[in-house]
């Protein structure tokens, strides 16, 4: 019992907490928000002006030319 009141018991277990939060980050979260997010905020954007086309070049011009 001594163990689980213990300050070293408690900060091993927020490293580990820490830990698995960061490898929840670098292996899913952050690939999710980064592929799925950005081209989905894109998106609404071009819809919400009715610029939204599936024809990659025009797509190219509205993105990085305009």
């Amino acid at each position: 019992m001594g163990a689980y009141l213990s300050k070293e018991a408690s900060e091993d277990r927020g490293t580990k907490v820490w830990h698995r939060c960061c490898f929840a980050w670098n292996r899913w979260l952050h690939p999710v928000l980064h592929y799925g997010a950005v081209p989905a905020i894109f998106a609404l954007g071009l819809a919400a002006n009715g610029e939204l086309t599936a024809n990659p070049a025009t797509l190219f011009q509205k993105l990085i030319l305009n």
